[in-house]
């Protein structure tokens, strides 16, 4: 089996859960503020977003601003969790860029929330905080979450759903693609990745998907290329309207009705269909 990436969700998972066994115990005094040079980033475990994504970027450089507005008032605290050697960001990722960024850094410290639980609990907590300065997930990055989660953790299933933002039904399929990917491979419960193959907790949804239906994980995915169009659409609108597409939503909409009359009807179609893609996946 070829080696896995340190910055792999099943390379950074199983080094973390070294770390966590032969670490020191949960410290007595919680912090309530943190320089960024003691905060650890596991973003291969803990980051459920696409950090490079447009939408990313232009989120951090909006929470840049906020913060040389506020003249270095802080943004809210981000989450941390104790990995055995440090605090771990679970929640905060963007904020830390951003604190980064505008040059928060060295002996100064920033506000943290301490989050206390098990590593599989850290990482269903890193997909479900809820914060005015947290970027929220896509539809895909919701379903990715949700694979990463079924794919590593053993959660119940309504913790998952809840969590990641999907329904209790595509938590359902996706579990029982992980059973049909783990017995095709005749990997046993607690081995570490496939005997051959890419290991399936490092795929996306989409991907594992098409790795049960015995295609190429890396077959043409419309569903990605739309979502690269999507985010480079939504880039030019940022930088168009900033904020103000928000504010008057009434505008917006009577703007796409001219652009074309077609496409508020379109939209409210695409809108009405669940989310859930996982329907197409058969029994194992």
């Amino acid at each position: 089996m070829k080696a896995r990436s340190s910055k792999s969700l099943s390379g950074e998972y199983a080094k973390l859960s070294r770390q966590l066994n032969n670490g020191k115990p949960h410290p007595t005094t919680e912090p309530t503020a943190l320089s960024l040079k003691d905060i650890k980033l596991w973003p291969g475990v803990f980051q459920h977003r696409s950090i490079g994504s447009n939408a990313s970027r232009a989120h951090v450089a909006a929470l840049a601003v906020s913060i040389r507005r506020g003249r270095g008032k802080p943004l809210h605290p981000m989450t941390v969790w104790w990995d055995g050697k440090k605090w771990a960001c679970i929640d905060g990722h963007h904020r830390h860029e951003a604190y980064k960024e505008v040059g928060v850094d060295g002996p100064k410290t920033v506000p943290v929330n301490v989050f206390v639980g098990s590593l599989d609990q850290a990482m269903a907590e890193a997909a479900g905080g809820n914060t005015r300065d947290k970027l929220s997930m896509t539809s895909k990055e919701k379903s990715n979450a949700a694979w990463r989660l079924v794919a590593m953790t053993r959660l119940p299933k309504p913790a998952t759903a809840a969590m990641a933002g999907v329904s209790e039904a595509t938590v359902a399929t996706m579990r029982k693609v992980r059973i049909q990917l783990v017995a095709r491979e005749g990997v046993e419960e607690g081995r570490e990745g496939f005997v051959s193959g890419p290991d399936f907790r490092d795929l996306t949804w989409a991907e594992a998907k098409r790795v049960a239906d015995q295609r190429d994980p890396k077959d043409f995915d419309r569903d990605a290329a739309n979502e690269k169009k999507a985010q480079e659409w939504a880039m030019l609108l940022h930088k168009t309207f900033g904020k103000e597409g928000g504010k008057y939503p009434e505008i917006l909409a009577r703007a796409l009705d001219i652009y074309d009359t077609r496409l508020l009807d379109a939209i409210t179609a695409w809108n009405a269909v669940p989310e859930d893609d996982a329907s197409d996946v058969g029994e194992p």
